[in-house]
């Protein structure tokens, strides 16, 4: 180590690490990264690899202070943007739009297929989990693939559930008669005859 260097104690070392940690306690990256920096350069001072005199590890600090700060602050504007942006995205009339569109298409048989119906419950309510519960309600009596809680959820949903109904119907219909086709004729020795 040269003459004109201070020798690095343990109580700066902590000091450094301190000067790193946010003030809420908890340490971010980049604010990790820098402390582990600082540290290396102060050890490499203590082995002698580096000369560092005590105004130079100040300054070096101050810099690392310096440096969580703006790195602190691009990260509490990042979060305040995608927060915002989450806010916007549920807000939004196209994702209600989708949810719903999504909830018509795809007909759940253990529950309630109104995306809006009041028994499925929430954080606070009674009726918190009867979203996992067989409703024992309605069926869609044309396709009887979306169940219902209600008549009222039923007759609310049906605008939305009226395409994939109609869908859900021909698919099955074409299902049916391709079934019956298969069973109508069954060959015996080259000749069509019906199933007995």
């Amino acid at each position: 180590m040269q003459g004109s260097a201070a020798p690095v104690t343990q109580p700066q070392q902590e000091a450094a690490a301190e000067a790193a940690a946010s003030s809420s306690g908890r340490q971010q990256l980049p604010e990790v990264c820098g402390a582990v920096r600082v540290t290396w350069r102060l050890n490499q001072a203590v082995t002698g690899s580096i000369s560092v005199d005590s105004a130079a590890a100040l300054q070096l600090l101050q810099q690392l202070q310096g440096d969580i700060q703006q790195q602190r602050q691009q990260l509490q504007e990042m979060m305040i943007e995608v927060c915002q942006a989450l806010q916007q995205l549920l807000a939004s009339q196209k994702l209600q739009d989708w949810v719903e569109a999504a909830s018509a298409a795809l007909p759940l048989r253990w529950c309630c297929n109104h995306p809006g119906c009041s028994n499925l419950g929430t954080a606070g309510s009674k009726a918190r989990g009867s979203e996992l519960r067989r409703v024992g309600g309605r069926q869609c009596s044309k396709c009887k693939c979306a169940c219902y809680c209600s008549k009222v959820c039923l007759g609310a949903h049906w605008e939305q559930h009226q395409k994939v109904c109609k869908s859900i119907r021909k698919q099955q219909e074409q299902a049916k008669a391709q079934q019956r086709g298969c069973n109508v004729l069954h060959t015996y020795d080259g000749f069509a005859q019906p199933p007995a």
